[in-house]
């Protein structure tokens, strides 16, 4: 996901996500389709944005023809292991099979805060009783999917904020919030890479 002055912006976290699904997971006695642990973490990540002003995950949300997905979520599950950047993800998550994930087993959540667990549980009790099927249906009928036909649409969270009443000014503010730690996060990547550096040329 790339990001201007003009839009909403947070890294994704493979770190938190694997945790937050591993929560998940848990939850659910251990293993499940891997559509319902994406649309309960989608759920997840919307209620974040509006209670927190921020996602669990910072994942981006798309529409897609069966509902919402967290984009990145899918990617790592249907792609599966491959690039170093995504071992958090399996270390704790299995590869699918047959449609399904399993935890790893319990883990630290070490990356989530209070709050987020709080949420995740409260997500999975109200909606951790559905099959895939009613997931997709439900998030269909929230305000700001939208039909992608074979396709997939990215659901800006400015979209997210302002169908559950955040005003103009409030948007405004997060989006000056989410620059301003999206410019700390670079300035710290560019620290990290300077002293990979020096330290290889020690």
């Amino acid at each position: 996901m790339t990001h201007t002055d003009q839009s909403i912006y947070y890294q994704f976290d493979v770190k938190k996500a694997a945790q937050a699904a591993n929560k998940i997971l848990q939850l659910s006695g251990g293993t499940r389709n891997y559509m319902e642990v994406i649309k309960l973490l989608c759920l997840a990540d919307r209620e974040a944005w509006v209670r927190q002003e921020c996602p669990i995950t910072g994942d981006c949300i798309v529409s897609m023809e069966y509902g919402l997905v967290l984009s990145h979520v899918y990617d790592l599950i249907k792609g599966g292991p491959g690039k170093e950047e995504d071992a958090p993800w399996f270390d704790l998550i299995s590869t699918s099979d047959d449609y399904r994930i399993k935890s790893k087993g319990p883990s630290d959540y070490d990356e989530l805060s209070g709050a987020e667990l709080r949420l995740l549980e409260e997500i999975f009790t109200k909606y951790g009783h559905m099959n895939w099927k009613q997931l997709s249906k439900f998030t269909h009928q929230l305000p700001e999917w939208v039909d992608p036909g074979t396709s997939s649409t990215s659901i800006a969270p400015e979209q997210i904020l302002k169908v559950n009443g955040k005003s103009i000014a409030e948007i405004r503010r997060i989006r000056a919030d989410s620059l301003a730690y999206a410019r700390l996060d670079a300035e710290a990547l560019k620290c990290r890479q300077k002293e990979e550096v020096f330290a290889r040329a020690k």
